[in-house]
């Protein structure tokens, strides 16, 4: 494992709900394939609303094939039967593990998409991967989604560092 000092995170919802999901999901993927293409360093790529056409488009692109690592390639460990998320990691990365966090507050079958990436000198990196709730919930559910995701992004043991990137203002 070789020792990494930077990187980046790019995250993108797709909002499964709005139409042309595929025209939307290539325009996505194209743009970020020019964002990766042109940064000196990795790129770790957290998608959000993500269907199963949109897996298997993901699945598809060359780049992505080269160059990342593909949490999911189905909707098997999707809370909903319908939508989830999905993460690339560079394949210039090493991966240790891959697990889901089920929410217990969530009014739409949301998780966090957790990845624990080696980042040399003994030291993990956790990216949590989560599209939170809307703040405009009633009752709020957010703040106990980041409470329940909190748990699993404090360093113990076996891991050093974490990242959850939140999800909009709404």
């Amino acid at each position: 494992t070789r020792s990494l000092k930077d990187f980046e995170i790019l995250s993108w919802n797709i909002d499964f709900m709005l139409p042309f999901t595929n025209e939307r999901m290539q325009v996505a993927l194209e743009h970020l394939k020019t964002l990766v293409s042109t940064s000196n360093t990795p790129s770790i790529i957290l998608l959000n609303e993500c269907l199963v056409s949109d897996l298997t488009l993901i699945q598809s692109q060359p780049w992505i094939q080269h160059e990342f690592y593909i949490t999911d390639v189905d909707d098997q460990y999707w809370e909903s039967g319908h939508y989830g998320t999905c993460t690339l990691v560079p394949k210039a990365l090493t991966i240790k593990n891959v697990f889901r966090v089920h929410y217990e507050a969530t009014k739409m079958e949301r998780d966090a998409l957790c990845v624990d990436i080696d980042l040399g000198d003994g030291k993990i990196l956790r990216v949590c991967n989560s599209h939170l709730e809307s703040l405009v919930a009633d009752p709020p559910v957010r703040p106990k989604q980041l409470e329940t995701a909190a748990k699993y992004l404090r360093p113990d043991r076996d891991w050093t560092f974490a990242v959850l990137p939140k999800g909009g203002a709404k």
